[in-house]
């Protein structure tokens, strides 16, 4: 069987499925599109399998408690990358991604910015850190989050210069390499040397972001440049940044600070539990949809891509896969739950909840990711709708609160709400300037 035949055959796969939901052949573009997000989804599936097994053998062996612990070191971590980042990633993508001219000093100047975020904010973040003095998170704890934060952003950003140079092949490969140092580092340390503590999963993650960071920052070395960096590529990087910045904060805000309140509130425990959900919802859904547009912003970003036609296509998409997507998705987070053991007890309307939160959340990041494609006021409108959503979220537990309803039931409603405002807001965007 020869590489033809199966590209062939692919091809009659690929126009067979485009018949049945649009009623006719693929495009050449719409090949190319496949292609990439097969490549895209073989790798970063079998790399994210690999990694959601690590999850749950530390889930199992660290139990409710010591996981919550570390739920609350990854959500700091999490925060951190976001300022480390402050969407230059994002930025990377939307001037890169149309083969422009000015490549060498967009890219420096970004990468400019990137190096002086991590040198305020690290200092910024010690500095918050003696003057507070939080409660439950100690000096350790604080410091592992930092690092874990670092190698958070830099993973990011390699990333999206790779996909920028549409290596998406070796992408996937350094994601596989980075999952199974991080399982073959977690069993070492679990039952060789037996450190069964938080804080041997945490040095896992670590060590595999940092060897992802080496094998895919090799193959765009060439992206890892400061000279060049111009006074006025660095303000229009920064004019398109700021609107991604708002919504970033605000939605990284949203899915990290809430475990930190679970655990305040609920205890570490309670918070172990709503993690294990909150990884097979939101964690699990995320990056689906991440591999999905992994692909498809720098592909509707592209000169001479027809925004109406994808916005039609996805329409179409939305209407005959939304609630078979559902349902698939809640299946799949039973399964997941089930293989957390017995410690995570499975809870019905958590794990419908969660198939819908993954169905709501796709679809409405690829309409604002097609809205972010059309202009700068697309990108500012789509990250506006993470406020709006924020709003409404905030509203909704206030409303819980007030009423001692708060926990895990109230968070998972919330989290779809507050996608769904987003989903809404992006979609009657793209309507109204499609129209025009």
């Amino acid at each position: 069987m020869n590489s033809d035949f199966i590209k062939n055959k692919l091809k009659d796969y690929v126009n067979s499925g485009h018949n049945f939901f649009f009623g006719n052949n693929a495009g050449e573009r719409t090949m190319s599109f496949v292609k990439n997000t097969s490549l895209s989804f073989s790798g970063g599936i079998v790399a994210f399998s690999v990694l959601f097994i690590a999850n749950i053998i530390a889930a199992r062996v660290l139990g409710p408690l010591e996981y919550g612990k570390y739920a609350v070191v990854f959500s700091i971590a999490q925060i951190f990358s976001l300022f480390f980042v402050l969407e230059l990633d994002i930025s990377a993508l939307y001037f890169l991604s149309d083969n422009s001219e000015k490549k060498k000093s967009i890219t420096s100047s970004i990468n400019v910015m990137f190096l002086i975020n991590i040198v305020i904010f690290i200092f910024l973040g010690i500095g918050m850190y003696q003057f507070i003095s939080p409660p439950g998170i100690s000096q350790f704890a604080f410091v592992s989050a930092i690092v874990m934060g670092l190698t958070f952003a830099f993973k990011r950003m390699v990333d999206a210069f790779l996909r920028i140079e549409n290596k998406f092949k070796k992408q996937a490969i350094s994601k596989m390499i980075e999952s199974i140092v991080v399982v073959g580092l977690l069993v070492a340390l679990f039952w060789i040397i037996g450190k069964q503590g938080y804080y041997s999963y945490a040095l896992s993650i670590i060590f595999g972001g940092a060897v992802f960071i080496i094998f895919g920052g090799v193959l765009v070395r060439n992206m890892f440049v400061i000279r060049g960096a111009t006074a006025k590529c660095i303000n229009t990087v920064f004019h398109y940044n700021i609107f991604g910045v708002v919504g970033a904060i605000v939605n990284n805000i949203i899915k990290n600070v809430d475990k930190i309140i679970v655990v305040a509130f609920l205890g570490a425990s309670v918070g172990g539990l709503y993690t294990v959900y909150f990884t097979a919802s939101v964690i699990v859904g995320a990056r689906m949809t991440q591999l999905f547009i992994n692909v498809f912003f720098p592909a509707v970003r592209k000169k001479g891509a027809n925004t109406q036609s994808v916005f039609k296509k996805v329409n179409i998409l939305f209407y005959k896969t939304f609630i078979p997507l559902i349902v698939v998705a809640s299946g799949g987070v039973l399964v997941i739950i089930i293989l957390y053991g017995s410690q995570y007890p499975v809870r019905w309307y958590w794990v419908v909840l969660s198939g819908v939160y993954i169905a709501v959340h796709f679809f409405a990041s690829v309409y604002g990711w097609l809205l972010s494609s059309i202009s700068r006021d697309g990108y500012k409108k789509y990250n506006l709708s993470f406020v709006y959503g924020s709003i409404i979220y905030g509203a909704f537990l206030l409303i819980v609160f007030i009423n001692d309803l708060f926990g895990i039931t109230a968070l998972l409603t919330a989290l779809i709400i507050y996608r769904v405002v987003g989903g809404i807001v992006s979609f009657m965007e793209l309507k109204s300037k499609l129209k025009n």
